[in-house]
Formats: C-alpha cells, sequence, structure tokens
C-alpha cells in the first residue's frame, strides 16, 4: 500500500528543497499523539515537543489539470529552516491533497 506506519498516505514529492527538509527536526520520530493533536492543535506540539519543526506559509505556485478535471499544484512553503517546494499529486491521496492546497 502506499501508508506509512501510521496510515497516513504521501500526496506529493518534493521538487526542490530536499536540503531543508533535511534541516528539520526528526527527534520526535511518531511521538506525537495524533488524539492529542486533533484535540489541542499547536498548543499540545508547542508545549511537548518544542523542538518540532513548522510550516510558516504555504501558497499555490503552479495549478494544472491531473487526472483531467482534478486539480494539481505546485505549493511552496517556508519554514524555519528554508524553503521547499512540493508537487502535489491528488490522485495518489484526493483527501489529503485536497486538505492541504
Amino acid at each position: 500500500t502506499f501508508l506509512d506506519g501510521m496510515g497516513f498516505s504521501p500526496f506529493g514529492e518534493i521538487i526542490r528543497g530536499m536540503d531543508t527538509v533535511h534541516k528539520m527536526y526528526y527527534g520526535y520520530a511518531e511521538q506525537p499523539d495524533q488524539g492529542q493533536i486533533q484535540q489541542m492543535g499547536n498548543l499540545y506540539l508547542k508545549k511537548a515537543f518544542p523542538e518540532l519543526s513548522y510550516t510558516k506559509q504555504a501558497e499555490v505556485v503552479d495549478s494544472r489539470a491531473f487526472p483531467p478535471g482534478e486539480p494539481g499544484k505546485v505549493v511552496r512553503c517556508s519554514t524555519a529552516q528554508g524553503e521547499v517546494v512540493m508537487d502535489v499529486h491528488p490522485e495518489w491521496a484526493p483527501v489529503g491533497a485536497r486538505r492541504f492546497v
């Protein structure tokens, strides 16, 4: 399947900025509790995981249609570590892609 260990599916790929991705903090691995995130949001994350990396801003920089009728987007994300550009693939995970963009 296309799912990670917690059942999340990828919805895009990094097309520029892997150096930024490698600077992000990975020390918490799978520790954050999804229920707590849904319940408390960033209050929980900032208190329990102070080193966690965040996306500060995301903007669509290019739109096109793929597959037909489904919008595809290139998104630029700004983080404290730098910029990441991502090609969003709605056909991989339609719900996750729509939530992201």
